[in-house]
């Protein structure tokens, strides 16, 4: 009988399938083994980088994070935690710095909690009060009549441990090593000794054959020969050639995207909670290329001799990326929000510019400032944005800029409810505020007990040469805000206009060339001493002057002047009166 190597097989297959460990019970773990000394940073959030386009495979950024850490040499841990209350999920590396720059570049739109947590375990102990430990190889499979593309379809396992698990008050922990590719290679060499050994053994050939001859007195001479052969399979030699083949596939994925040995440890406060959590987790884990090991639980128990480093497993890369891809459901304590990507490369500007702030990259801050020209902002403009957004932050800032960036530029902000620009002033302290801009004045309207209010509607600014006035231009814009203000029927826009006209000639303005006749040149340097602009007194006196005149009949004259005066009366009684029937602003 040829040999069969029968038991030296069947101790290889369970070498590879390592049925130890369905007999061996492991001993309990502290918090504290798996958490302590480590820096995490908590991730509050992603974006959905996964919507919109069919080609971002979600996983490939877990396989990503793990191909990357696998450099810095470190642990790697992954924490899922979850409460009635909420989810949270914490990450650590070598250093805090690299964890967020890390994830900041795998994970776009990520939201990252400011401030690292070092004491984790102390927060978490009580949740691995009753606990155990995951073994195998993970897998992702397909299921029947998805309508997801195949890379996407079997990675959604913590969203669903989340789902299942949400009454309990239970922790998920990956911790990850990574392991030297002298190490793999050395192991790879092992394996194809091995293999050079058992290959003759699955099929041997076997070969029989015959010959008579017989001779007769008569001369006559016959001879026969006959040949068989055949082959004998042996299944154990097959099956176990199987799994050194499947062992060499995924020492070469290592290879390639490096090797781990990883301890997966889930715990709750309760034992029935912990019996789920295993459950889920060996369910969620397992498929088709779980082999040669697969995925079981272990769960912990007081006094068993299983030493927790025996139920730890050689993972390559994309094996560890199934333990460590994060939800993509949004739960309280976890958001999900949308990826919004702008326009990042701006040119300089050229001339004088004001920055209004750093560009945004995929929501983190650029080194690179937005600017606009100071000219533009002598156009219209509108600021965008809902409540919060910081539509009036970015105005304080322009406005801050636009005075203290030399050359200063004077600027006036009309608030008609809030208060909030007066933060440029700043509180009151001695000799002055101390706001960022404490030289601004704030006027409030109505209110003559601090900082009275004046303005004459009917003063320009003046050239410091005589006859440059624009004074027919500013009767126009005059015309404007009266009808503008006020609904006037005919012939009430046309006195008006007249009265505008004649009320600048009673102050000695010459309508043609624009120059006040009642200043000579020496005075006109002067002329904020005197008074040589109309008020509304004027204009409310003159309505009626150039009403007679113009003889109307006696009823339409009497409505012109009753309703021009009652226009013009609401605007010099009261507060408006103080504010706008003065000789000066």
């Amino acid at each position: 009988m040829l040999p069969t190597f029968h038991d030296e097989f069947e101790r290889e297959i369970a070498t590879y399938e390592r049925r130890a460990l369905e007999h061996l019970a492991p001993m309990p773990l502290s918090a504290a083994t798996l958490l302590r000394d480590h820096q995490f940073v908590r991730i509050i959030g992603l974006a959905n980088v996964w919507q919109g386009s069919e080609s971002a495979h979600f996983i490939q950024h877990a396989l990503d994070l793990a191909i990357s850490a696998h450099s810095y040499g470190d642990y790697l841990t992954f924490v899922l935690t979850g409460s009635p209350e909420g989810v949270e999920l914490y990450l650590a590396l070598s250093e805090v710095k690299s964890t967020q720059k890390l994830l900041q570049g795998i994970y776009p739109g990520v939201t990252l909690q400011e401030r690292s947590i070092h004491a984790l375990d102390g927060v978490l102990a009580p949740r691995f009060t009753h606990m155990g430990l995951i073994s195998g190889i993970p897998s992702a499979r397909g299921y029947a009549n998805s309508q997801l593309p195949k890379e996407q379809e079997a990675f959604f396992h913590l969203e669903r441990l989340v789902r299942g698990m949400r009454d309990a008050t239970w922790v998920y922990v990956v911790q990850a090593y990574p392991r030297s590719h002298d190490e793999v290679r050395a192991d790879r060499s092992t394996l194809l000794d091995k293999i050079a050994q058992y290959a003759p053994l699955v099929r041997q050939q076997i070969q029989r054959s015959t010959q008579s001859s017989r001779t007769r007195t008569t001369r006559e001479n016959e001879s026969r020969s006959e040949m068989l052969g055949g082959e004998i399979l042996n299944p154990h030699a097959e099956y176990t050639f199987g799994l050194l083949e499947r062992e060499l596939e995924r020492l070469e994925a290592t290879l390639a995207l490096g090797r781990w040995q990883v301890a997966v440890a889930f715990g709750t406060t309760e034992e029935r909670h912990t019996r789920r959590l295993g459950s889920f987790l060996t369910g969620l884990l397992s498929g088709p290329e779980s082999r040669p090991d697969p995925i079981r639980a272990h769960f912990c128990r007081a006094g068993a001799a299983g030493d927790p480093t025996t139920f730890q497993t050689y993972l390559s890369s994309d094996e560890l990326s199934l333990l460590i891809s994060p939800p993509r459901e949004e739960v309280p304590g976890y958001s999900i929000t949308d990826l919004v990507r702008f326009d990042v490369d701006f040119q300089p500007l050229a001339g004088e510019t004001l920055t209004l702030g750093a560009i945004q990259w995929d929501t983190l801050p650029s080194t690179q400032g937005y600017q606009i020209k100071r000219e533009d902002l002598s156009r219209h403009g509108a600021v965008f944005g809902v409540t919060g957004s910081g539509k009036t932050t970015t105005l304080l800032g322009l406005l801050y800029h636009l005075w203290k960036s030399p050359p200063s530029t004077p600027f006036l902000v009309i608030e008609p409810a809030k208060t909030e620009y007066r933060a440029l002033l700043g509180q009151p302290k001695a000799g002055g505020s101390s706001g960022p801009i404490p030289e601004l004045r704030v006027y409030t309207l109505g209110n003559d007990t601090v900082a009275p209010f004046r303005l004459n509607p009917f003063e320009f600014d003046l050239d410091d040469s005589p006859g440059q006035a624009p004074l027919l231009s500013h009767i126009d814009f005059l015309k404007s805000v009266f009808n503008a203000a006020f609904i006037l029927y005919a012939p009430m826009p046309y006195v008006l206009e007249i009265a505008l006209h004649e009320i600048y000639e009673d102050n000695g303005w010459n309508l043609a060339t624009g120059h006040n006749v009642r200043l000579s040149p020496e005075e006109w340097e002067q002329r904020d001493r005197y008074p040589i602009f109309p008020t509304l007194s004027d204009l409310y006196h003159k309505v009626e002057v150039v009403t007679r005149r113009l003889g109307y009949e006696a009823r339409i004259e009497q409505d012109v002047i009753a309703g021009l005066k009652a226009r013009l009366s609401a605007l010099r009684l009261g507060a408006k009166g103080l504010m706008l029937d003065t000789p000066r602003g």
